[in-house]
């Protein structure tokens, strides 16, 4: 069964967040490192520790993003398990502050929303039945 183009653009745009996301986490790091040279006026332990967050971010992202491109399961159910937290947490902002909605949120749920119906429709590319011996 060949990858659904859905899965192809999902994984290539999560491998192109964890382009992103890396190098926004080792920029982080070289400006909290600067922050160690004399007359620096600034704390660089939240810059640092932030850095290796997204680092660390970046990594998972590119993992779970060769994942999908490659039909793991364990892939699907990390993007079903993140939509599904980032609709909910989206929902729940939306809750605590309806007067504060902006389009991007609805942008948000509704994109959210999509993926998650898309990831449970191509349910059976991740989850090949195995060949009998």
């Amino acid at each position: 069964m060949s990858r659904p183009l859905g899965i192809t653009v999902l994984g290539a745009l999560v491998l192109i967040a964890s382009l992103i996301v890396g190098l926004i986490g080792i920029a982080g790091i070289f400006v909290g490192l600067a922050g160690f040279l004399p007359g620096v006026g600034f704390n660089s332990t939240a810059l640092l520790l932030g850095g290796l967050l997204y680092i660390v971010l970046g990594t998972v992202l590119g993992i779970s993003g060769f994942g999908l491109l490659s039909l793991r399961p364990w892939a699907w159910w990390l993007a079903l398990l993140t939509t599904l937290f980032a609709v909910v947490y989206t929902m729940y902002q939306v809750l605590q502050k309806p007067d504060d909605l902006r389009p991007g949120t609805l942008i948000t749920l509704v994109v959210g929303a999509a993926i998650f119906a898309y990831l449970l429709t191509v349910y059976r590319s991740f989850h090949r039945p195995k060949p009998v011996a």
